[in-house]
């Protein structure tokens, strides 16, 4: 009995007795791991938990739910080497034939079955399968030797002394080795010979009457009779004796001579290049630089040249996907190799430059057309720059561009050289895809009418009366697919029934439904505290401001919430009908954001205050509870500068030159002071000589050689002279006079006198964004700082990683060195044997030592090169940090930028002036576009700025007069 006891069997079929005479019948040749199913979803079930695959699969075709095909269909994913056969019945011939061109199985077998006939093909699938895992095993075996062989060939060291000593212990067989070695040496001379010349022409550039001496003088012993040969056939009188080449000048040669000699040399190096060709250089797949008709990956090139294997280069790649989708970013699959331990550094480097190498190869390709196309340049000269460009790149590692080889070959010009690449078409733009939507309309006339909804979310179809009734759906499925509708397709049986039932002809039928997008719901903040300023305070007789009486203020207590945020409803991409993907525009969502005194909870979706005190709200929308912060007299000497997290009182002045830096302040008195504050500034009297930059609102008396900037509105009781303001917010000095300053105010001004009889004329903006533009300014400051430092990070990791990519080169010409060496050795070790002198024999091993001091000393410096590039990649992963935080920060600012300007501009400018008493000549009024200067002075009156029909002047200033 045979010993299969190791190879499973799966049988399915619903008929137990059947089953039970398969396993005697399967035991009869040693079959005894017998799985039994009685149906396909049993079956699938033994198939995913199975820990070895079975070897053969049967299944009866006939079973309670699944059928037999159909579950051996399924079983190719779960275990795909595994045969496959279907036992059937003989009216089941369509179901056999439909299976065996899916191609799920590999036998089937008729009921009744004849026992030797089933174990027969039994055993023929076993052997197919055995035969297909040997196969498999030495793959892998082989795979797993050549991985380990090249390394172990790229790195072992030749021992001299164990080959010399080798080499003693066989002297005794030499006798019979004799005619071995004889034919050893010829061919050891012939590549000498050769490879003198191939290396000649390989490595020397240009081609000129001493170049081509020199070589014909390395090939002369060899094809004396080649040179009679072609002297015969060219009909030239031509004697051997007539080129020795000992003392001839080279200018006394005829040019007839020089010319055989080229046709001599092309010969003979078409002849050896087989053997002299890319020696030792072969990839373990076979792949050369050339078959290479678009740049490869760096994990192709590396399997390719057997650095990696196939397996590690699939777990590079898994490794590789993971981490993008994790957003992980700088990584590469060099990189995987590398930290995996599956790729040696000197071999990254190899592999860089020979990157480098097929990607100007393709390209000297398409410029190679070009020269020959234009009758530049001969193909003889072509191929033999190629061969140079190849050559050249084997023993250094660098890859020279053709039209240098070209030109050092005094084939072309450089002028003609440079035309030529610049004129080069080297880019291109890939063919955008037809908008299928486009195409799609209404067919009137046909055998139904399909129509498509504006949206691609659903087609239907319309039957006319003359074909009502017909169970004939294929002219419906053609013209589903002729529109090219994939997507949420009817099935074939509703179809069908309603071609059938319809009998009217209005009546429409859905044939494909995709999915309608959602479009979402914005975030909504809802605030449990009042969120506007502060009423203002009581104007006394002389104009001061009393702010005691100005009410109660916001009030907040420890542990109340404060503000809740209603979460957005996310948008949902939809599918039309074609199978594109609909998108949706992305709603708002506004962050809940806390300061000073408050906390979010976990969800982000509620503010708790964690202090008593004012609730406040700044123009980015972000909520503290604040203390206060009392100075009892002046802000001068004494106190110092004022930085405050939270509300300042000063009972006196802010004196000249001090800065206070806080909410909301509230003053007697500001002579001089700096002021930044992120709330409301109130001042019982006036200001003079100020800097202010405030995001809430100004109250003040006056306002006296002061500059303004405010987010808010503003509120002046008496005058305002020589001043400048820029507020997004209204100005309000109803009860004053403006003198000589210029006052941007985006919602509007009402004020009760401008300029006087003396005073020097002011200009006012109503509905300017001067603000605005000013907010721009500050942020594009900041971004300009941070971008000039992103650059100079920038230019520095460009330096490192030219440092980097230089070092790369360093080491693949270390290699290439190495390599070129290790022939050398070989060369040596096989030419020792030939030596009988002693002297020559030991200037061979002396010639080896050197070599392998030589190798040694590559080694030393390979290593040293690895370690200054692992300083310069530490050096430019910090920059590209650097770069990633630069970036972060830009990004960081300009969306802080765009919330702040786009909050303030969702209101609309209001470009309207109020004057209660009167204007002056000489002031000047702009709107957002319009402007006037008044010729006369003017009482009461109201400008606005409305839409003019004059296209040159799109807006226009219109006055009216009032009557107060």
């Amino acid at each position: 009995m045979s010993d299969n006891s190791e190879y499973g069997i799966l049988v399915v079929d619903d008929d137990e007795p059947i089953v039970k005479n398969m396993r005697r019948v399967l035991r009869r040749k040693g079959f005894t791991k017998i799985t039994s199913a009685l149906n396909g979803e049993q079956g699938i079930k033994l198939l995913e938990t199975a820990q070895t695959p079975f070897f053969l699969i049967m299944s009866d075709q006939r079973m309670p739910g699944m059928s037999g095909s159909e579950f051996l269909e399924k079983s190719i994913l779960l275990s795909p080497e595994s045969r496959r056969m279907l036992i059937t019945g003989y009216s089941d011939f369509d179901t056999i034939i439909d299976a065996v061109n899916k191609g799920e199985m590999h036998q089937y077998i008729s009921k009744p079955w004849d026992n030797d006939d089933l174990l027969l093909r039994i055993m023929g699938e076993l052997e197919i399968y055995k035969n297909f895992q040997e196969r498999k095993h030495l793959y892998n075996v082989t795979k797993r030797q050549n991985a380990k062989l090249f390394d172990l060939a790229s790195t072992q060291k030749k021992e001299l002394q164990k080959f010399t000593i080798a080499l003693e212990n066989k002297k005794e067989e030499v006798e019979t080795l004799v005619q071995t070695l004889k034919e050893a040496k010829e061919q050891a001379e012939f590549k000498e010979v050769f490879l003198g010349l191939d290396e000649l022409l390989s490595r020397t550039i240009t081609m000129n009457k001493s170049n081509l001496t020199q070589a014909f003088k390395i090939a002369n012993k060899e094809v004396t009779s080649l040179v009679e040969t072609i002297s015969d056939r060219n009909k030239l009188s031509f004697s051997p004796d007539n080129v020795q080449m000992g003392d001839t000048d080279v200018n006394e040669l005829e040019d007839e001579i020089f010319e055989i000699i080229d046709q001599i040399i092309e010969n003979v190096v078409i002849t050896v290049e087989p053997q002299l060709f890319g020696i030792g250089s072969e990839p373990s797949t076979g792949i050369v630089i050339d078959d290479y008709k678009q740049l490869p990956d760096f994990d192709e090139l590396a399997f390719n040249d057997g650095f990696i294997t196939k397996g590690e280069r699939e777990k590079a790649l898994e490794e590789l996907e993971e981490k993008e989708a994790e957003l992980s970013t700088g990584l590469t699959a060099d990189k995987i190799l590398i930290q995996n331990g599956f790729l040696r550094r000197q071999d990254l480097s190899r592999i860089f430059a020979k990157l480098a190498m097929i990607e100007t190869r393709l390209l000297d390709r398409d410029l190679a057309k070009m020269m020959v196309n234009r009758e530049i340049a001969s193909k003889k000269d072509i191929d033999r720059a190629f061969r140079k460009q190849l050559n050249n790149f084997e023993d250094s590692g660098v890859a020279m561009l053709l039209g240098d080889i070209l030109v050092e070959s005094e084939i072309i010009s450089p002028q003609i050289r440079d035309e030529i690449m610049a004129t080069q078409d080297r880019t291109g733009k890939k063919k955008s895809a037809i908008d299928q939507s486009s195409q799609f309309s209404s067919e009137f006339g046909a055998f139904v009418d399909l129509q498509i909804s504006e949206d691609k979310v659903q087609a239907w179809i319309r039957v006319p009366k003359t074909v009502q009734g017909t169970t004939d759906i294929d002219p419906v499925k053609k013209l589903i697919k002729k529109r090219g509708i994939k997507h949420g397709i009817t099935d074939d049986l509703a179809i069908r029934k309603f071609l059938k039932n319809c009998t009217d002809p209005h009546e429409k039928f859905v044939v494909a439904q995709g999915i309608p997008p959602s479009v979402g719901k914005p975030a909504r903040i809802i605030y449990h505290f009042n969120t506007q300023s502060d009423s203002a305070g009581v104007i006394n007789e002389d104009g001061s401001i009393d702010f005691k009486s100005r009410g109660d203020s916001p009030f907040v207590k420890r542990g109340q919430v404060l503000a809740e945020k209603q979460p957005m409803e996310q948008p949902k991409s939809g599918i039309d009908i074609f199978g594109e993907t609909l998108l949706v525009g992305d709603v708002d969502d506004v962050p809940l954001e806390g300061g000073e005194g408050v906390e979010l909870s976990e969800d982000e979706l509620k503010l708790t205050a964690t202090i008593t005190g004012q609730p406040s709200i700044d123009i980015k929308g972000i909520i503290s509870v604040l203390e206060s912060f009392t100075v009892k007299g002046d802000v001068d000497f004494k106190t110092g500068n004022i930085n405050f997290n939270g509300n300042v009182i000063v009972t006196g002045t802010v004196k000249e030159g001090f800065l206070v830096e806080c909410e909301d302040l509230t003053a007697d008195e500001i002579n001089g002071g700096i002021i930044r504050i992120r709330g409301d500034l109130k001042i019982s009297n006036g200001v003079v000589n100020a800097d202010i930059q405030t995001q809430g609102s100004v109250q003040a008396k006056f306002l006296n050689k002061t500059k303004v900037y405010g987010y808010g509105d503003i509120m002046i009781t008496r005058e305002i002279m020589e001043s400048y303001i820029a507020i997004s917010g209204a100005l309000n000095n109803e009860a004053g006079r403006i003198t000589a300053c210029t006052i941007a105010a985006r919602k509007g001004m009402s004020v009760k006198q401008i300029g006087t009889e003396k005073s020097e004329y002011s200009t006012v903006k109503t509905g300017a964004d001067d603000h605005i533009r000013w907010i721009a300014e500050k942020y594009d400051t900041k971004i300009e700082k941070k971008q000039r430092e992103l650059d100079v990070t920038i230019a520095e990791k460009m330096e490192h990683d030219e440092a980097y990519n230089g070092l790369h080169v360093d080491i693949a010409n270390q290699t290439f060195a190495q390599e070129k060496i290790t022939k050398k050795i070989d060369f040596l070790e096989n030419k020792i044997g030939e030596v009988k002198e002693k002297e020559e024999k030991a200037r061979i091993v002396k010639d080896l030592k050197e070599l392998e001091t030589t190798v040694q000393q590559s080694d030393e410096r390979i290593k040293a090169i690895f370690e200054e590039q692992d300083i310069v990649q530490q050096k430019s992963t910090a920059c590209e940090k650097k770069i990633e935080e630069l970036n972060e920060e830009i990004k960081t600012i300009q969306k802080e930028k765009e919330k702040l300007i786009g909050k303030l501009e969702k209101e609309n400018p209001v470009p309207e002036l109020k004057v209660s008493k009167k204007l002056y000549t000489g002031t000047r009024i702009t709107g957002t576009q319009a402007s006037m200067i008044l010729k006369q002075d003017l009482g009461a009156s109201k400008f606005t700025e409305i839409d003019s029909e004059n296209p040159d002047s799109p807006k226009q200033l219109i006055h009216q007069t009032l009557n107060l």
